[in-house]
């Protein structure tokens, strides 16, 4: 793993190190990912631009590392730490992360290293795999506000 300041174009080099690239600003928008990093935490580039990296965390996630994490971001100073993440489908897993400010002050990288969590000491999170379906759709036509018709039932004309 690389120490300090990388430039833009080291960030975003291709590289076999899991890596993201951040925005500067809050909420620290991803800009990229390699596939390195989608392949340990799941996430693919198109489900997380212009998100923070927060929906890595969970129930085990310490949020006295992540206030490490934010501090050491507004100071612009670069840091490594170990914490509890989680992949797409729930997984928790060991996150060792580096952070740093690109050296040309536009963004923030972070390259990190995933060991899967595999002896029941952090359960996994439960997550949808499929969107919620949206409601029924209603017919107000002949009816009370408060009895809204269901789909199939027959509503006079």
């Amino acid at each position: 793993m690389p120490h300090g300041a990388l430039t833009l174009s080291e960030a975003l080099a291709l590289t076999s190190d899991a890596r993201v690239v951040t925005t500067n600003t809050p909420p620290y928008a991803v800009v990229h990912v390699n596939k390195a990093w989608s392949e340990q935490t799941g996430f693919l580039f198109t489900e997380v631009m212009g998100k923070s990296c927060s929906f890595l965390q969970g129930p085990a996630t310490d949020p006295s590392t992540i206030k490490h994490l934010r501090d050491a971001v507004r100071k612009r100073t670069f840091v490594q730490t170990k914490l509890v993440n989680y992949t797409r489908e729930g997984a928790p897993f060991w996150c060792e992360i580096e952070v740093g400010p690109v050296a040309e002050g536009s963004h923030f990288y972070a390259t990190i290293t995933a060991t899967a969590i595999e002896d029941g000491s952090v359960d996994p999170l439960e997550f949808q795999t499929e969107p919620p379906k949206s409601p029924s759709p209603t017919s107000w036509k002949g009816r009370g506000a408060n009895k809204p018709a269901k789909r199939g039932d027959k509503v006079p004309p």
